[in-house]
Order: C-alpha cells, then sequence, then structure tokens
C-alpha cells in the first residue's frame, strides 16, 4: 500500500514542513517518492513571484527549469536522502500536470499540503490542491496544519467518513484493509444533517432512530464502532476525529455526473475542519454510477415529457 508516493514541489514553508512527513510514510511502507516542481506557461499560479509571469516565453522557461531543478535536487538531498527518490520537473498548467503526472506514472497516493504559495489568504485550501482533489484519480493526502504536523509513526487511529444511506461496499473493504496494513483502530462517523443541526448541536443517534440507514449492514461487516450524530458534516467528523483522538480521517471522493453536479461527497468541508491529515480515496465503482446515473436521469426525462404531453 502506497508503493508510490507524488509530492509536488513549490517550494512553500507549508510543502517542507509536509516532506518529513512525507519520506517517513515512505520509510514505513517502503515507497518510493517522485518530487514534481511544475513550472507554469502563464502567471496562473495565484499569489506566485513575478519570476512566473513570462512563462510563455520558451528560453525563459528552460531557463526556469535549470534553476528550480537544482533547488529540487537540494530539497532532495535534505529531507529524501536516505529513501528512493527521483526528482522531476514539467511545464503548463500546475494541477493539470500533476493529475496527469500521477496517471502516466500509476502513482498510487499524491501528497500535498491543503495551500502553498497558490494561496490567497481566503481559504485553507488552495486553487491548485482543490483542482487535484476533485480530478486526480488516485488517493491524496492533505492536510490543513502542515506547521503542526506530527512526526509520523503510523496511522494508530482512523476515523472514516461515510454517508448514512449510501456506504460502498469496496470502500469499506479498503477502509478496513488500510487499518489492518497500519495495525489501526478504525472508526466509521456519519452525519445526518437537518434544517435545526446548527440549533441542537450534535448529539449520538442510534441506528433505530434512522431506520433506513445503511450503517447497521456496515456493524455487521466491519464490526468498527460508528458514530452516527446529526450535525454538519465537517462539525461531526471533526468531533468524532477528537474523540478518537484521530491521526487519519479517510473520506470517500465521488463525484456526480457533469449535469448533476460537482462533489457528491463533503471533501472541502471535512479538510477544512479537520484536526489531522485527510485521505481522499476515490470511488473504484464511479464509472457503474455514473452510468446507472445516466441511465435513470435518462428515463425520468422521458417520463417528464410524455407526462407533459
Amino acid at each position: 500500500m502506497f508503493q508510490s508516493i507524488l509530492f509536488p514541489i513549490d517550494f512553500s514553508d507549508a510543502c517542507k514542513a509536509t516532506a518529513r512527513y512525507v519520506r517517513e510514510l515512505a520509510e514505513l511502507t517502503g515507497g518510493t517518492v517522485t518530487l514534481l516542481h511544475v513550472v507554469p506557461w502563464r502567471p496562473a499560479w495565484y499569489g506566485a513571484a513575478d519570476v512566473y509571469s513570462g512563462g510563455d516565453d520558451h528560453q525563459r522557461v528552460r531557463a526556469l527549469k535549470k534553476v528550480q531543478m537544482s533547488a529540487l535536487a537540494n530539497l532532495r538531498d535534505e529531507y529524501f536522502s536516505e529513501i528512493h527518490c527521483q526528482i522531476r520537473i514539467e511545464s503548463g498548467c500546475v494541477a493539470k500536470q500533476i493529475v496527469d503526472y500521477a496517471d502516466h506514472s500509476r502513482v498510487d497516493l499524491i501528497m500535498m499540503p491543503t495551500r502553498g504559495t497558490a494561496s490567497t489568504g481566503r481559504s485553507l485550501i488552495g486553487p491548485t490542491t482543490a483542482a487535484v482533489l476533485r480530478d486526480a484519480s488516485c488517493a491524496v493526502w492533505t492536510s490543513p496544519h502542515s506547521e503542526k504536523l506530527k512526526p509520523f509513526t503510523g496511522f494508530h487511529s482512523i476515523v472514516c467518513a461515510v454517508a448514512p444511506n449510501a456506504i460502498p461496499g469496496g470502500y469499506v473493504n479498503e477502509i478496513t484493509a488500510l487499518g489492518a496494513v497500519f495495525e489501526s483502530t478504525v472508526t466509521f462517523a456519519s452525519a445526518i444533517t437537518s434544517t435545526n443541526a446548527f440549533g441542537e448541536g450534535c448529539r449520538v443517534l442510534t441506528l433505530e432512530e434512522y431506520p433506513e440507514s445503511a450503517l447497521d449492514q456496515l456493524v455487521a461487516g466491519s464490526r468498527c464502532p460508528v458514530y452516527v450524530e446529526v450535525g454538519p458534516v465537517g462539525h461531526v467528523v471533526r468531533h468524532v476525529a477528537e474523540i478518537q483522538s484521530a491521526d487519519l480521517i479517510v473520506l470517500n471522493r465521488r463525484r456526480t455526473p457533469p449535469w448533476f453536479g460537482e462533489f457528491e461527497t463533503h471533501a472541502y468541508e471535512i479538510i477544512l475542519e479537520s484536526p489531522c491529515p485527510v485521505l481522499s480515496l476515490p470511488a473504484r465503482a464511479a464509472a457503474a454510477s455514473i452510468n446507472m446515473s445516466r441511465e435513470r436521469y435518462t428515463q425520468e426525462r422521458y417520463a417528464f415529457a410524455e407526462a407533459c404531453c
């Protein structure tokens, strides 16, 4: 698990603070690390230095690549000298190059802070990290508190966020396998949102109070504790993570078909609220789900047209 790790480098303080954590995870798993720096073609990296402004000039890009390759080698020697680590320089759209490289190289895991030099200061999730979370086909690890990261000694307590009435079986199997590999305790957390959630605060529900839930099958299948609370998703997951002293939160990064919108899960909300790093896993059955949704959407559209006639 996590035998190939991609670590995008922007030379920010948050990135350097994350480097030791990446190295320690690679040491534990025996994985290889690729340090990737992307030189933008145009000043699309908001907040970047003016040196990127002329990115469309090929000679300027080549010169910048040479300088950044030297800086990347120095960072590798400083943080990753004891593990198998390679460095790579690309140019183009930063997020797209990260995702494309991960797909082409069949990377298991992308690790990056939620913000770096690309952060606008108005959000804890920078545009590059947000785009990678949206488009990557592999697992993505990120942390909203890179400067407070503790030395990595394994995942001792994992909290897994699940929707109360839509729990993919493969997702549960992945989480239990992850827990087994790292000898972790696994806890499932599910939030039931309601119009009164903010007023009444979070409270633990029993399965009998939510009879339509798929959580009873989860309990029987995984034998892990399950917290079901009323409240905003990010708040509930954070609350359970604090109770369990979690050092990792896992979520299922599903996406709806294009005509329905973007994320089906509350990925950004959970990451922003999280007291610890978050690992987002891609939905393995995304294609099947999209095909089923497309078929259902087509049937409902035709049924609506016939009713109107």
